[in-house]
């Protein structure tokens, strides 16, 4: 094992090192950058509402009255800053000399009069926890950086050296195993960050959106490596504690090339004033600082998802409000991503309601000494979905008629943005839509058979004018329209009814039913039609079907009570 020397490390790479050893004992722990407003804390460890402080200090030898005058300044900014906003369980002074009994005196004087632990963590208890995490020692010390870079050239190879010969479920089976040994040594070796490596099947230019937010989240790095042409390697480095990032960063210089003029110089503007994602960016990665062997400096192309933890903020809604009257709508939000800007005050979000239906997007900054916020909304294809779950997306659209105003507001609460007001160029034909999804909302409530919103290019005028008149049927109004054929094999066609040119009526009564792209639904209940017109030709069919052609042909529908079933 490599060991310490203390006296001949710099100062600043013993505090580091210090720190590193504290904090991957406690992962949820975190460091307060050096500052006058640090609070006289280096360390801070929070459990069940206690905290545990620490301040690390470089000084490898018995302290000079400069060194204790510094140690003195830490603690007073402690105790004038830090201890009455927070419940001390514990403070620490850390540092790579054991005290002597006049030093530990001196540090009992400063800290009397407190009841929480003062304690002074040396050289022999900072050597026992370096005994422990012998990967931290070496990383810092000795050659761990060279061997986590061989392990990395190993794992990227990804199956080379295996022989082409052998049978392919043999050969898969070798990869993973050869993978999965690299894995287990990697995370031996690198005290910072876990590795997990998938093999998948499939192409990474496939991957999607969602797939890799999956795999970014608690991720510091991910990767995907083509392995062959049915397989690719899913790299995933999750840091081992809060703070592995200051430990070792993971990041790069990146310079973006997009055309002047072009949709990509204007998406890179976004990203710049708002935090708005990209996609296929020109550019190239210079200066790279990471896990040896996953990030490599050179051009490509690049692409920015922001990865955003949706339980970090609070349930979100859009609120429509009509002047004098207050809200009149709210529509809650889902997948809610915030995005800050890489420069200035900008911010991005967007959101869509629960079924998918509408895409929300706001963007803010300050420019100028002016404020300038946006929102856009986008209706995507409601095709195949349940007409309950889409209707108040739609409602949504419908109200935003150039007279409403709208606001992103906590769900339930006030507005968090100042409202807008905005014309949907949509909301007429959205409108129209609506009383669609309502009468299927309706005509529902009669079937077993689950209705789904349909497409409507493919759906013939009579089935979407059916859809109208059957709800109003079941409201127990009467539908009206119009017909010129009926076919019947109950009349002869020589009947009387036909030998003078006068207006005919048919009554018939049948079971309800809808029929939208071609699909027939029976509903559980009853209509009676009476078809009037003047009859003004007429056919039988080989298989002795009357069909009659008829002028001024009126129908009118309505629903009645089914017939009584008997036994007779």
């Amino acid at each position: 094992m490599t060991m310490v020397n203390w006296e001949r490390e710099s100062g600043d790479r013993v505090e580091e090192f210090a720190a590193a050893l504290i904090l991957l004992d406690n992962p949820q722990g975190n460091r307060i950058t050096p500052s006058r407003g640090d609070g006289g804390i280096d360390l801070q460890v929070e459990s069940n509402g206690q905290w545990d402080i620490y301040q690390v200090k470089k000084f490898a030898q018995t302290l000079s009255g400069s060194q204790k005058n510094q140690i003195k300044e830490s603690w007073e900014r402690f105790v004038a800053e830090t201890l009455p906003l927070k419940n001390v369980r514990s403070w620490t002074l850390v540092m790579p000399w054991d005290p002597t009994r006049e030093q530990m005196d001196w540090l009992d004087e400063l800290t009397s009069g407190y009841t929480f632990e003062i304690r002074w963590w040396g050289r022999a208890h900072l050597d026992g926890l370096a005994a422990g995490r012998p990967a931290v020692v070496d990383y810092f010390f000795g050659d761990g950086g060279q061997r986590i870079t061989a392990l990395m050239e190993q794992m990227l190879a990804l199956g080379g050296g295996i022989p082409d010969d052998q049978p392919r479920g043999s050969l898969l089976e070798r990869i993973v195993e050869r993978q999965q040994q690299i894995v287990q040594a990697l995370s031996h070796v690198d005290p910072f960050y876990k590795y997990v490596v998938e093999i998948r099947t499939g192409n990474v230019n496939d991957v999607g959106e969602s797939q890799m937010h999956g795999d970014a989240r608690g991720a510091s790095l991910v990767q995907y490596v083509q392995i062959n042409d049915e397989q690719y390697a899913g790299i995933r480095v999750l840091p081992l504690s809060a703070e592995s990032s200051w430990l070792r960063p993971i990041g790069g210089t990146f310079v973006f090339t997009p055309p002047p003029g072009s949709d990509q110089a204007a998406a890179l503007a976004d990203f710049l004033d708002y935090g708005a994602g990209f996609t296929a960016m020109p550019g190239e990665l210079t200066d790279v600082k990471g896990p040896p062997g996953l990030l490599e400096a050179g051009a490509g192309l690049f692409s920015v998802i922001p990865v955003f933890d949706e339980n970090s903020m609070p349930p979100l809604e859009l609120q429509v409000s009509t002047p004098g009257e207050g809200v009149i709508l709210r529509l809650p939000l889902t997948n809610v991503k915030a995005m800050g800007a890489p420069r200035g005050d900008g911010f991005s979000l967007t959101a869509e309601d629960a079924s998918g239906t509408l895409s929300f997007g706001f963007k803010g900054r300050t420019h100028e000494g002016a404020s300038q916020e946006t929102f856009n909304f986008r209706a995507q294809s409601s095709v195949g979905k349940y007409p309950h779950d889409v209707l108040p997306a739609i409602t949504f659209l419908a109200k935003m008629d150039g007279k409403n105003e709208v606001s992103l507001a906590v769900r339930g609460g006030r507005p968090l943005l100042k409202p807008l007001v905005g014309e949907n160029g949509t909301w007429v034909r959205a409108l129209a839509f609506v009383t669609f999804l309502e009468d299927l909302i309706l005509i529902q409530q009669h079937t077993h058979d689950a209705l789904k919103v349909p497409d409507l290019e493919v759906c013939s005028q009579k089935e979407r004018d059916s859809v109208g008149a059957i709800a109003k049927m079941l409201r127990g109004e009467k539908a009206e329209g119009r017909w010129s054929t009926f076919t019947t094999d109950g009349i002869e066609v020589d009947h009387s009814m036909f030998s003078e040119r006068k207006p005919i009526t048919v009554v018939t009564e049948e079971p309800m039913s809808l029929t939208l792209a071609g699909v027939r639904t029976e509903l559980d209940v009853w209509m009676r039609v009476s078809s009037s017109g003047v009859p003004e030709s007429r056919s039988l069919s080989a298989d002795g079907l009357l069909t009659v052609t008829v002028t001024d042909g009126i129908l009118t529908s309505e629903m009645i009570e089914p017939p009584i079933e008997t036994n007779e």
